[in-house]
């Protein structure tokens, strides 16, 4: 068993409950992608009282777990290598002669007065028994000490290179390249420079009749050749390079993160994998030939490449984002280790705002300029406590850059999907030992899905994960569960969840889609659903099956059983 699946299979067996206390790039800048949508771009106690918990002679298990990860099965694993890992492996050449042309571009634009401008010709990998050649928006500050941090920049499906992106990074102090990934395709005839395949949605799942027509590959690979491209400038620090990626790009340049080491960082706009189990496309794979799913899943879903990124991701989406739905974004982002930073906005679809913009240069600028080398800001803790309305959430930041402001944003389970759920913002107060920020969340819905944002002076902005909060009476005891409800997909998670709660043995069938729960000499039997209320009524079920009692009081679950394991304290901790 693999270190990683062993880390999942013991979080999976465990019960989270919080109950603390707490007193404590379809982006909406527009400069030429907008046909698909993708325009450019603690301390240890509170000082509060806790609320007194009744006297019991139940066992209490204390942990906390150092990782921002949810109860969520573990990424598929499977015997063989992905197409372009075994690409790396056999030794493919990232240096080989880009026969590079530059022209340097002149512009009236004050902006342009101090920074230099070149359109960039090279050559990326052959497709067809042609180069592919790519073409991109090169710049870079005109006056700089020493060599320059680099960003390559990526845009999504539809999109192309734009000057406007490289003047901004290099008016950053960046030297940038926004390339044009290969090929033309719908809503690109007219506006992308390099050959290749076309960008269009069937040469993006095919699989025939190699893998190496596939739309992803070639995409890749031409990301790989345009870092070095940036390697060989002499302005540019081939140690300090940024990978940026919107949507499409962003999908793809978690391939490129995991394969191509001279990636320094990356940040993530939208793009996911798992798309066949939530995204604008997880019906076209109910459309691919028989058999032609599992290749294309294999070799081309970020799922199996994310587990090898080392270098430090930024994951930024909108909650409502349709391309790449949320629950599917999240579980990428939990197969990265380290564990990612993430910035979620509340309501937003595939586009993000001025503040997510400024946040992730800032999130560029500690990781390659070495701004706030000795403390960059950072999320420490989570702690949520159940209330009699809702929930109390406390949330604690480090670093030396000041907090400016917290809040709390909360949608609930079900009802209209992913795309359409209204999410609600609770400002936080500051505690009165100034570390903690805190705001009251109330309930109105058994399950509520529930994350918190921290924004800095200096810009930075920093989320948690998102969580799924459920208020349960256990034998007299209010406490807030953190479930794993938000993954209907996840059997296992729920059945280790529920077996942790009553102190029952379990057994998964994952094919049939059928856990089996013992205790006491009864058994039990749970069937995988949709999430939301069904939940309970099979965790009602359940528990009447096992000799456990289940009702319903003010929108909450009541458990009554003889012996429960609940854990005395948890917080959500940065590793």
């Amino acid at each position: 068993m693999s270190r990683r699946l062993a880390r999942w299979t013991c979080l999976a067996a465990l019960t989270v409950v919080l109950a603390i206390s707490p007193t404590g790039l379809n982006c909406a800048r527009s400069d030429g992608d907008s046909q698909t949508g993708e325009s450019v771009v603690p301390e240890t106690e509170s000082t509060a009282a806790r609320p007194a918990v009744p006297a019991s002679n139940e066992p209490q298990v204390r942990r906390e777990l150092r990782s921002p990860q949810l109860l969520c099965e573990a990424m598929p694993e499977r015997d063989t290598q992905p197409v372009l890992k075994r690409l790396m492996s056999a030794g493919w050449k990232t240096d080989a002669p880009l026969d590079a042309d530059l022209k340097r571009l002149r512009s009236r634009f004050k902006r342009w007065s101090k920074i230099e401008v070149h359109e960039a010709r090279f050559t990326s990998h052959d497709w067809q028994g042609k180069p592919v050649r790519v073409f991109g928006y090169y710049a870079y500050p005109a006056a700089h000490e020493g060599k320059l941090p680099a960003l390559l920049l990526v845009h999504g499906g539809g999109g192309y290179a734009t000057i406007s992106r490289v003047t901004e990074a290099a008016g950053r102090g960046y030297a940038a390249l926004s390339i044009d990934l290969p090929g033309k395709g719908p809503l690109r005839e007219s506006h992308s420079r390099s050959t290749g395949p076309d960008m269009t949605v069937k040469q993006i799942f095919t699989v025939k009749p190699t893998l190496e027509n596939n739309y992803l590959y070639n995409a890749v690979l031409a990301q790989m050749r345009s870092i070095s491209f940036l390697c060989s400038r002499p302005e540019v620090d081939p140690e300090r390079i940024g990978l940026f990626g919107v949507s499409w790009g962003g999908a793809t340049g978690l391939l490129t993160a995991s394969i191509d080491k001279r990636v320094k960082c990356f940040v993530d706009l939208f793009g996911s994998g798992l798309l066949w189990e939530g995204s604008t496309w997880h019906d076209y794979f109910t459309k691919l030939p028989e058999g032609e799913f599992q290749v294309w899943e294999d070799n081309f879903d970020a799922s199996r490449y994310v587990s090898d990124i080392s270098v430090p991701v930024l994951g930024v989406t909108g909650t409502n984002d349709n391309c790449y739905y949320l629950h599917r974004f999240m579980r990428t982002m939990r197969g990265i280790d380290p564990a990612p930073d993430l910035l979620l906005r509340a309501n937003l679809d595939h586009k993000v705002d001025d503040a997510a913009h400024e946040a992730f240069y800032k999130w560029l600028d500690a990781q390659l300029k070495d701004a706030h080398e000795d403390s960059p800001p950072s999320l420490k803790s989570l702690r949520i406590e159940a209330t009699r309305d809702g929930v109390s959430v406390a949330i604690n930041a480090g670093g030396k850059i000041a907090v400016r402001r917290a809040e709390v944003c909360h949608g609930e389970v079900g009802g209209s999907g992913w795309t359409n759920r209204r999410w609600k913002t609770e400002k936080c107060k500051l505690g009165p030992r100034r570390t903690w920020w805190t705001a009251e969340v109330k309930l109105s819905a058994p399950l509520t899905y529930l994350f918190a944002t921290v924004h800095f002076e200096d810009g930075s902005a920093l989320s948690t994960p998102v969580h799924s909060i459920a208020q349960v009476m256990i034998n007299g005891r209010l406490v807030a569960l953190d479930t794993p409800f938000m993954y209907k997909d996840c059997l296992m998670a729920e059945a280790h969840w529920l077996a942790g709660l009553i102190d029952a043995e379990v057994a998964v069938d994952d094919q049939a889609g059928v856990a089996t729960l013992r205790r006491a000499g009864k058994r039990a039997r749970c069937e995988a659903r949709p999430i939301g209320a069904l939940r309970y009524i099979e965790l009602r079920d359940a528990c009447q099956k096992l000799g456990g009692i289940v009702a319903f009081e003010d929108g909450r679950a009541v458990i009554s059983l003889a012996t429960t394991k609940v854990m005395s304290h948890h917080e959500w901790s940065r590793p």
